[in-house]
């Protein structure tokens, strides 16, 4: 083996087992982020993938893990991967500058980014948070692992010329040069401030590479805040962070409370609200049409279900005929119209005892109706109505008869306004039954 070659093959050694001191809390997302990036930055996109899998495995909700991790899998040329990593990412913030970045690549390249089948990425923790699979280590003495970082140490300033350093956005500094300058010179929290104001001003920046910023940002303030939660300037740091990070509805909790009492920071506070705001109506109007999509299918099932049990319930029906030998053609018409009339009567006789709240009346003048016309559909249905007030008033077993009122007067007259209505009282009856834990 050549001089170089054994170099190289010890350096991607090194490179390797140091990932394995990035990550040596699992328990903390932010060792697995930090070690991901160093991977990918140093080109071994594999085990930066694995890095931020580990991320998503302890913090399903890290916008910034499947950011990186999509990226990741769009240089290993895994772009139906990608494009799952990007549609959880984009459910979080759609209209993200680093989302819609990744989304135009993905889109030149004709792939959909669409709901994955199952989990984009691992299912468990891999163990001390290394950073290439399992059956690929064979270190695991921990002395030696510290060795070969010291080693990679050593070589990084002889070899690190001949490394493929790839930058996230495939930029420097660039527009963000002020602010890392301002960090460097004045502090996290002026330059925090210069940050933010340039985001409003132009999101696509938050495209561009930061070289870390933000993470010492997040790092600095999510501990300040913990220790602090009343303090207006730990607040509002860290809410516009996440409000930067794209978690808009872990920002809206934070900086919401401030509305009214920011104080000094009450005009850095409005642009971000604002935008949050405008987010929150968009959510909520997506979520309330999902919901409607919902009850909607639930509609079309129980009026599937109804029209089965029709089925059933005119095969059943047609047997009783045979079997009494009854038929209705053959029934004598004397006195119909007559019955019928009084029928109709007694029916509003009981409705308008119904709406006067005489529940009992109404019901025993409805019977009285269906023993002379038991085909009267609306009767039947406002039957169904009075047995569900009876119901909501503590007889419970009334929602059973109730319901079967209901299922009958849809059998009779199915494209009627009573039999639609009469769908919709048996889906809250079995909703309210669920709420009661019947």
């Amino acid at each position: 083996m050549s001089s170089k070659r054994l170099k190289s093959a010890i350096l991607a050694g090194a490179l390797v087992l140091s990932g394995i001191c990035y990550a040596q809390t699992p328990t903390d997302s932010d060792y697995f982020l930090r070690a991901g990036i160093d991977c990918y930055n140093k080109g071994l996109l594999d085990e930066a993938v694995i890095e931020f899998e580990n991320v998503l495995l302890l913090d399903k909700t890290s916008f910034e893990a499947k950011v990186w991790l999509a990226q990741a899998y769009i240089d290993l040329k895994q772009l139906e991967k990608a494009g799952e990593v990007l549609y959880e990412a984009s459910l979080q913030a759609p209209d993200h500058p680093k989302v819609e970045q990744l989304r135009n690549i993905l889109e030149e390249k004709s792939v959909t980014i669409k709901k994955p089948a199952e989990a984009a990425f691992g299912k468990r923790l891999r163990p001390f948070g290394l950073v290439i699979p399992e059956n690929k280590i064979k270190v695991n003495n921990p002395e030696i692992a510290v060795l070969a970082l010291d080693t990679e140490r050593t070589l990084e300033a002889d070899e690190e010329k001949n490394i493929n350093l790839k930058d996230y956005f495939k930029k420097e500094a660039g527009p963000l040069s002020d602010v890392l300058e301002l960090e460097r010179t004045t502090g996290i929290t002026a330059a925090l401030d210069l940050y933010i104001g340039k985001i409003l001003k132009d999101p696509s920046l938050g495209a561009q590479d930061d070289q870390g910023f933000l993470m010492r940002g997040n790092r600095i303030f999510s501990d300040r805040f913990s220790d602090n939660a009343f303090n207006p300037e730990n607040r509002f740091y860290y809410g516009a962070l996440l409000y930067i990070n794209g978690s808009y509805a872990d920002s809206l909790e934070i900086l919401e409370p401030m509305k009214g009492s920011a104080g000094a920071y009450s005009e850095k506070l409005r642009p971000i609200m604002s935008a949050l705001e405008k987010w929150k109506k968009t959510e909520d109007e997506r979520i309330m049409l999902a919901k409607k999509a919902e009850a909607e299918r639930r509609q079309l099932e129980e009026l599937a279900r109804i029209k089965e049990q029709n089925k059933k319930q005119d095969v059943w029906d047609e047997l009783k005929r045979r079997r009494t030998g009854t038929d209705a053609k053959a029934a004598p018409s004397d006195g119909t119209v007559s019955e019928a009339a009084l029928a109709a009567a007694l029916h509003t006789q009981g409705y308008d005892l119904y709406k006067k709240g005489k529940l009992d009346e109404a019901i025993e003048k409805y019977n009285e109706c269906l023993a002379k016309d038991d085909k009267n559909a609306e009767c039947i249905y406002h039957l169904g109505l009075a047995w569900t007030d009876k119901a909501l008033a503590g007889d419970t077993s009334g929602f059973d008869r109730a319901v079967s009122y209901f299922e009958q007067s849809i059998r009779l007259d199915p494209n009627s306004k009573n039999a639609k209505e009469a769908v919709s009282m048996i889906r809250d009856i079995n909703s309210a039954r669920q709420t009661m834990g019947e």
